[in-house]
């Protein structure tokens, strides 16, 4: 059986593209020369930069007819990185996007190789999810039965699915103030169905999905700070409160439920 593990790019200078993908990876090149460098990734895989200029048999290949592929390990992850390496300047071909394998997104290197990054969901199994509204509107959805996220935008819906767990945490009662509460302010299971329009007059009409809503009591995050695999040693955890919904683990999603005191969930009327 044959087995792929070493992928090679061709580059025009093997000295810059080895410094950008150290900066990328985190991590400094094996070997390196004028005309090649290579590192050696996880699990042994290997990546190799060879000057198109010296490689044999000649190629005439130039970038963007493949792609080097990156798994990260949520959705929430996939954002993360996206927003990172547009700091760094990279050139973004494709944004943040769910597509049927999972949520993506692609860059370019120095030599327009295509970078993807994504996340393959978890099918068949549950997820578990923090969405992020003013308590207002959370009590709403939650006397009601539904959920809505980013301002009523369908995308971000299409990443759950029937069965997973929902935790919305409010950073403030009203939207636009800043009261300090700061707690998670309700906790379910999604339920069967598919998205839907409500109707919120004027015109505006938020995608939604419904959701069996526990019994539970709103709890203030700080106690948990330091237990959530989320928040836990991570000084600037709340970078992910921008994106309005982000997957958790089961751990930190059975926490949170214990500290809300959450009982069973069942259908709302």
């Amino acid at each position: 059986m044959v087995t792929p593990n070493f992928a090679i790019l061709y580059v025009d200078s093997p000295e810059r593209s080895g410094a950008f993908y150290a900066s990328l990876l985190g991590r400094e090149p094996v070997e390196t020369s004028p005309t090649f460098a290579m590192f050696v990734l996880d699990k042994g895989f290997k990546l190799g930069l060879w000057s198109r200029h010296t490689v044999e048999p000649a190629a005439a290949a130039a970038g963007g007819g493949g792609e080097l592929v990156l798994a990260v390990e949520n959705a929430a992850a996939v954002d993360a990185t996206h927003s990172d390496w547009a700091k760094r300047g990279l050139k973004i071909l494709q944004t943040p996007t769910d597509m049927d394998f999972g949520r993506t997104f692609v860059a370019l290197d120095p030599d327009n190789h295509r970078l993807r990054v994504y996340w393959r969901g978890s099918a068949g199994m549950s997820a578990y999810w923090v969405a992020v509204a003013s308590a207002g509107h959370v009590r709403i959805g939650r006397q009601a039965g539904f959920m809505q996220v980013n301002h009523g935008k369908a995308p971000p819906l299409r990443r759950i699915k029937p069965g997973d767990g929902i935790v919305y945490y409010s950073p403030s009662t009203v939207l636009g103030e800043k009261d300090g509460l700061q707690s998670f302010t309700a906790i379910g299971t999604v339920r069967e169905g598919e998205i839907y329009q409500g109707e919120m007059g004027g015109g505006f009409k938020p995608a939604r999905r419904d959701v069996d809503w526990s019994d539970a009591e709103e709890a203030p995050i700080k106690p948990l700070l330091d237990r959530l695999d989320f928040t836990a040693g991570k000084p600037n955890w709340g970078y992910q409160l921008r994106f309005g919904l982000f997957e958790i683990s089961e751990h930190d999603f059975r926490l949170i439920g214990g500290t809300m005191g959450a009982k069973p969930a069942v259908s709302a009327i």
